[in-house]
């Protein structure tokens, strides 16, 4: 099941964001104006390795490659 979330954050700031995921939350701390780091934070030591993660820069529509 793939689902979709959308995260949007203040400048300057760093948050954690819940997930539908039970033990998956995401934290976007930012570095500069272009450039912030997101982060899959588990709220447990059972990381799910089955998830696969896709980011996609929302205002140009496109995939963001790692």
């Amino acid at each position: 099941v793939m689902s979709e979330y959308v995260f949007s954050y203040v400048r300057r700031e760093t948050k954690v964001f819940d997930t539908s995921y039970k033990n998956i939350q995401v934290m976007i701390e930012e570095i500069n104006s272009d450039i912030a780091i997101v982060f899959l934070v588990y709220k447990n030591d059972n990381p799910d390795k089955s998830m696969e993660v896709v980011f996609i820069n929302a205002t140009a529509k496109e995939k963001i490659e790692p």
